[in-house]
């Protein structure tokens, strides 16, 4: 029963091919900055990966707290967290994220 609410809720989809999950997730673009316009200030490849960053910090946050502080649908943030890994501005720490060490605090 849970699956079915939560492809009913819109919360999951129901996919049958890699190709299916492919077409989700969109092309992942690096999350690092592609330019700095202001000292200190980075700019990201897209507007949620902007506020998955912003809504983290130093400490360690479960995914639907990054995603209720940030603005985004548990979808946008796992591929907005997606893309902030591959960037290695931040990292699973057990059942949460948090920016890494070389990230910086702006």
């Amino acid at each position: 029963m849970g699956c079915h609410r939560l492809i009913r809720d819109g919360e999951a989809v129901l996919v049958t091919c890699a190709a299916e999950v492919v077409e989700l997730v969109g092309p992942l673009e690096v999350a690092t900055p592609t330019a700095y316009t202001e000292p200190g200030r980075l700019e990201f490849a897209a507007p949620g990966d902007r506020a998955a960053f912003d809504a983290l910090g130093r400490r360690t946050l479960a995914v639907d707290q990054i995603a209720l502080t940030a603005g985004l649908s548990p979808r946008d943030m796992g591929v907005a967290l997606g893309r902030l890994e591959a960037g290695g501005l931040v990292e699973r720490a057990g059942v949460g994220w948090r920016r890494t060490q070389r990230a910086p605090l702006t």
